[in-house]
């Protein structure tokens, strides 16, 4: 389904009904584990960005776009010290690759 809409809908140049949408992993196939990402400061207003929002300008998954309420989907939040950013590369890295998301972008 988002391979679909990504193909019709992807666009960056913020065009109603085109979105930034993220990548998909090079031969992604079904997954277990659809997305990892990070966040830097307000966990709220990405998630809002991955389920809700019409922005065409950020780069988000756009959920209630294509889902149609057919998909369910769990979050899985980790919450590392703020005192070590770099944490957050790190762990988002070493998800990516042990965890093989369909979608986003690859390290």
């Amino acid at each position: 389904m988002f391979r679909t809409f990504r193909d019709s809908h992807h666009a960056t140049d913020g065009r109603e009904d085109k979105y930034n949408l993220t990548g998909i992993t090079e031969h992604a196939s079904p997954n277990e584990v659809f997305y990892v990402g990070k966040v830097r400061g307000n966990l709220y207003g990405r998630m809002k960005n991955h389920w809700e929002s019409n922005s065409a300008r950020t780069g988000s998954l756009h959920l209630c776009r294509w889902t149609e309420g057919k998909i369910r989907f769990e979050t899985d939040i980790y919450q590392l010290p703020e005192r070590f950013p770099v944490l957050a590369d790190i762990f988002e890295n070493e998800f990516k690759l042990h965890l093989t998301p369909t979608v986003g972008s690859r390290t």
